[in-house]
């Protein structure tokens, strides 16, 4: 009995030692695997929260694009002040081309301040009231009226449906703007402002780069040497011109008035999907924001990076700068007017021909009149894309003699027609009738009768002595006989 409980207790040891030991190791794996996955989880959702609120900053930078356009202010004030119906579809063809550019916005509605939709991409929606807390995204436009945005599923916010469904959820609140970057230079800058080493800074999202230069003199607006600097970003910057657009952010550079000598290098760095649509690469400047009148001034130099989506310019004093694209529409210039002949005899074809082109950066239709002496004798309808060229030709037919002026979009030209050469009368034609040849085909046949009946005489002679040969009598005569 006491052998078998020994035996018994040696297997259970057996049995046991290894299941704890296995056991204590599954737990020290499971320990070091939820170690190591909660940090991936909890950086995933960093990343996932991060990309949502560049998306939505994102999406309110697109919304702001179009709000910013001169011209939708314009039309907008027009309807709303007159009731102007034309102003008012110029309205929704605008958010229609803004909403084709942009695939995140679903729908965008233009609002007056009684909540009223007064533009819209859906004519469901024109009419109605709503509160702003239906739509996903606001933008203020002139203290005048609201755009709203719907944006597609799956972006950034859940749709309210394009028109009468639930209303979406309210998105969550953006984080603050970034405080000002500000840039003790003091170390770098000599009593007198030259700057003895050279400094790069940066703005809070690193989108705009300031170089600094060792030699460079720096002053503030009173003439003391600089000792700091620093970037702000603009909340309510000028709207700019006309046919344009803000790419991105605007930045103020402080303090106000510091000059440099010689120019500082300034680089942007852009973000394609935020270039509208109609506006080229080639098209982007920086501007700066003239404070006194309130309008941005083009740079006179820039130069453009598109592989790595980088523009430079340089500026002498700080001020307020931002990114610019212009659409430049489709602008039709004509050129190259050649006429040939240019002297012509009445009845004959004179050939006109132009070229065409296109400078803008937009496809578009123009229509280009021929014009003879003042008066519209041809058009033909061109559609070119941008920076396309055509030859157009037309042709003409004076039966007046003269000199003729012509004018192809504002070419102009002439050619003469004169009078051709005095054609001669006709000359009658005058039909005789051969001589006869009668005679000769009369002695003809009567050479031929001739020789026929010589042929047949010595035939008839040859025929007749040859018969005569042969029926005659021979006669032979005997000695001493006699004939009789």
């Amino acid at each position: 009995m006491r052998i078998n409980t020994k035996l018994m207790l040696a297997f259970l040891l057996i049995f046991l030692v290894p299941l704890v030991v296995i056991s204590f190791c599954s737990y020290l794996n499971a320990k070091e695997a939820l170690t190591q996955e909660i940090p991936n989880h909890l950086e995933s959702a960093v990343t996932t929260q991060r990309n949502r609120v560049e998306s939505i900053a994102q999406n309110l930078e697109r919304l702001t694009l179009v709000s910013s356009r001169t011209q939708l202010h314009t039309s907008l004030g027009n309807y709303i002040k007159d009731n102007n119906s034309a102003a008012q579809e110029k309205v929704n063809q605008m958010l229609h081309d803004a909403q084709s550019s942009i695939t995140s916005f679903e729908d965008i509605h233009v609002l007056n301040l009684d909540g009223k939709v007064v533009a819209s991409t859906s004519e469901a929606m024109i009419g109605t009231k709503h509160g702003n807390e239906e739509f996903s995204i606001r933008e203020l436009v002139e203290n005048s009226a609201t755009i709203t945005v719907t944006a597609r599923p799956g972006i950034v916010f859940t749709p309210g449906g394009g028109g009468g469904g639930p209303p979406a959820p309210t998105p969550s609140p953006l984080p603050p703007p970034p405080p000002p970057v500000t840039t003790d230079v003091s170390y770098l800058v000599s009593a007198e402002g030259v700057f003895t080493g050279s400094v790069t800074i940066y703005s809070a999202d690193r989108r705009m780069r300031l170089l600094l230069d060792a030699g460079t003199l720096g002053l503030t607006e009173g003439g003391e040497p600089l000792s700091e600097t620093s970037i702000i970003l603009v909340e309510a910057p000028p709207p700019p011109p006309e046919d344009s657009y803000v790419i991105g952010k605007v930045y103020d550079f402080r303090p106000d008035g510091a000059i440099f000598d010689p120019p500082i290098t300034l680089t942007f760095a852009y973000d394609q999907s935020l270039i509208p649509e109609g506006v080229a690469e080639e098209n982007l400047v920086i501007a700066m924001c003239d404070e006194e009148v309130g309008q941005w001034v083009k740079l006179e130099v820039c130069v453009i990076n598109p592989e790595t989506n980088r523009i430079t310019g340089q500026v002498s004093h700080f001020s307020s700068f931002t990114l610019l694209g212009y659409t430049y529409p489709a602008t039709f210039t004509a050129s190259n007017l050649l006429i040939t002949p240019t002297e012509v005899d009445i009845g004959e074809t004179v050939n006109i021909i132009i070229l065409v082109i296109n400078t803008g950066n937009q496809s578009g239709s123009c229509e280009v009149r021929l014009k003879i002496n003042g008066v519209v004798e041809a058009s033909q309808k061109v559609t070119l894309a941008a920076g396309g060229t055509k030859l157009v030709s037309f042709s003409t037919i004076k039966n007046t003699a003269g000199t003729y002026s012509l004018e192809v979009d504002g070419l102009t030209g002439s050619f003469a027609v004169k009078e051709g050469p005095v054609a001669p009368p006709p000359v009658p034609l005058l039909i005789t009738q051969p001589p006869s040849n009668l005679p000769v085909i009369g002695g003809i046949i009567a050479a031929i009768a001739a020789a026929m009946g010589l042929i047949y005489f010595l035939l008839h002679k040859r025929r007749k002595y040859a018969a005569g040969t042969s029926t005659g009598s021979l006669v032979v005569k005997k000695k001493g006989s006699s004939t009789s």
